[in-house]
């Protein structure tokens, strides 16, 4: 009898591991995840959801870390047998997040796997990569203006030229690139043929494409004036090269020049 019940506790304890083994495991894989994305871009994606287990899995969800960035075409499925995978595409566009002064970031996206057992109990699942988002490598290579580097000294209403050089450093042609005057000073003006005042900046826009290591130069006139009473005044400029597609506005580079107008 000892060595029947003995047997009896043994079977019930395999029996035991059977049930618990006998439950959904799902696995999930990204094929080629980018390495590097560019402000702007979209890159197709495409997920595959296994079940590695032994039973189905219910009510399967997807989760992304970054929503704003990376969506699936198919968010929900209700049952993925075991054995099974499933492949779902997603899109992974690539959203400027970046700040004004920060040309790129690295990004971790991790897409999560929520899914229940017969039982109801809910289980989890994920992988991750990582990418690095940038802005286009496009630049002010340099501004000529006055004599001194990053600095102008003139008498009121003297016209200084200032002339601002773009290069494209990105193996792409780049298009809908602008040169933006921006100061808090109101007594100023930049001009040249189609500048624009906007706000507190002057913008033009440039309507030449640029290839992979062209070199552009623009050139402008500033004037100044003093407020009323003042025998000399200071004032920062801010040269900005902007970039703007797909509905975004992308700072691309930015220069500041200290600007010391003086009575005639």
């Amino acid at each position: 009898m000892k060595w029947l019940g003995v047997t009896l506790i043994i079977a019930v304890l395999l029996s035991g591991c059977v049930f618990q083994g006998d439950s959904p495991e799902i696995a999930v894989s990204v094929e080629s995840p980018p390495e590097e994305l560019i402000v702007s871009d979209v890159y197709e994606l495409s997920i595959t959801v296994t079940n590695e287990g032994s039973a189905t899995a219910f009510q399967v969800k997807l989760e992304s870390n970054i929503p704003a960035m990376l969506t699936f075409e198919q968010q929900e499925l209700s049952e993925i047998k075991k054995g099974m995978a499933k492949e779902i595409k997603a899109t992974l566009e690539a959203v400027d997040i970046l700040k004004e002064t920060r040309t790129y970031d690295e990004v971790e996206a991790v897409i999560k796997v929520k899914y229940f057992d017969a039982d109801e109990n809910q289980k989890t699942a994920k992988t991750s990569f990582q990418f690095v988002l940038r802005k286009p490598v496009v630049n002010i290579d340099k501004i000529e203006a006055g004599l001194l580097p990053g600095k102008i000294s003139a008498k009121e209403h003297e016209k200084v030229p200032i002339s601002v050089y773009i290069k494209n450093e990105e193996s792409r042609k780049m298009e809908n690139l602008y040169i933006l005057f921006c100061t808090d000073y109101e007594h100023v003006e930049v001009y040249r043929v189609d500048i624009e005042p906007v706000g507190n900046c002057f913008e033009y826009a440039i309507t030449d494409v640029l290839w992979l290591n062209d070199l552009l130069a623009k050139g402008f006139t500033l004037d100044a004036a003093l407020p009323q009473g003042a025998n000399e005044v200071t004032f920062v400029l801010v040269i900005k090269l902007v970039w703007r597609t797909d509905g975004y506005e992308i700072v691309l580079d930015r220069e500041e020049i200290r600007v010391e107008i003086k009575a005639e």
